[in-house]
């Protein structure tokens, strides 16, 4: 998603824990050439200096389902403190019972089930921005069934 956003931006953190998707993703700006977009491995919450960005856009793609609800909270109230704009993309109530059973059985492959039984339950991401005092502005459907990318604004966030 950084890599499509980066003509609409003036620069982009790429955050993520496992050292093989932060190899991938230098490798395909290494290709791309791309200059306005870092990438790093580390936990978002616990990034020191976080504060010295100014990010425009920040993104988080299929990962909060995963978490515990303290710590995906805890994500989108770092991720608001730093940009102007979030894009959340993540699960939500597929439309088919094909959408239904591939999440389902994905979930189950993963070793987050019990995690995202809850995020579920709860009422899927709507609920966690929520709990973080944030809103959604606007809700964008996906060609893939049972994944929605909501928008948040956060510059009026403190």
């Amino acid at each position: 998603m950084l890599f499509k956003a980066e003509k609409k931006i003036r620069f982009g953190l790429g955050v993520d824990l496992d050292p093989e998707m932060i190899r991938f993703a230098n490798e395909k700006k290494g290709r791309v050439k791309s200059v306005k977009i870092k990438f790093v491995q580390a936990n978002i919450n616990t990034l020191e200096k976080l504060s010295e960005f100014n990010i425009d856009i920040a993104m988080s793609t299929l990962c909060l389902h995963e978490m515990k609800e303290a710590e995906a909270v805890n994500t989108l109230i770092s991720l608001a403190s730093i940009s102007t704009t979030m894009l959340i993309a993540d699960y939500s109530i597929p439309r088919s019972f094909w959408g239904k059973a591939s999440i389902e059985l994905d979930e189950l492959i993963s070793g987050y089930y019990d995690r995202f039984r809850r995020y579920k339950k709860n009422g899927y991401f709507p609920y966690l921005a929520n709990k973080a005092g944030l809103i959604i502005s606007r809700t964008i459907e996906t060609p893939i069934d049972g994944i929605i990318v909501w928008k948040l604004d956060t510059k009026n966030i403190e």
